[in-house]
């Protein structure tokens, strides 16, 4: 069983300025999604997410057989079979798989946990089906896939810094670019 993780996300300034071409600062957290991953003989895609309690899995033609949590819970797992299909597709592979998902980063506080699931999912089922850790390059594209299904047009920003960590200025039209941060102690907090 393979398994790779990635982390979560706080965006410093300029999380709704981007969205007017402006620059925004992120950077990765301590916060990380875990990933395990290997192959299983059928075609089907079987996905098991304790922390959200669901499970089930998705045959070759896309159709949701739940396990835990109910038919309509499919669309919490949606986006990783996406990126493992998208992995797939890569690597011409015809194996079904087995994902199991766990994670640190609470869902819609907007901490990038459906990035860093994206991440770790691609990562893990990347290196998985090729025998090698992925160039992070690849592995930012695949998850992107995944983030597509979420935010519909997302800008990059999560699946870029949950992939690269460390710290990123970004501007829509410029991109992204690194810089070093040695250490900020942060605290976030949730306001309700």
């Amino acid at each position: 069983m393979i398994h790779a993780s990635a982390p979560g996300k706080a965006i410093l300034l300029g999380e709704h300025s981007v969205v007017y071409r402006g620059p925004a600062i992120v950077l990765a957290i301590d916060l990380r999604a875990h990933i395990w991953a290997e192959e299983r003989e059928d075609d089907g895609i079987w996905i098991e997410a304790p922390d959200i309690g669901v499970s089930g899995h998705f045959d070759a033609r896309g159709r949701y057989h739940p396990i835990r949590g109910g038919s309509e819970r499919w669309r919490s797992l949606n986006p990783i079979r996406v990126v493992a299909l998208e992995a797939m597709k890569r690597f011409e592979a015809t194996r079904g798989l087995r994902i199991r998902v766990e994670s640190e980063i609470p869902p819609a506080e907007g901490l990038g946990s459906s990035a860093a699931i994206s991440v770790a999912t691609a990562a893990a089922v990347g290196r998985l089906l090729s025998g090698e850790n992925l160039p992070k390059e690849m592995v930012c594209e695949i998850a992107y896939e995944g983030e597509r299904i979420v935010h519909g047009t997302p800008s990059g920003i999560d699946n870029h810094i949950s992939t690269y960590g460390g710290a990123l200025r970004y501007e829509r039209g410029k991109g992204f670019e690194r810089f070093k941060v040695e250490e900020l102690p942060l605290i976030i907090g949730d306001s309700g």
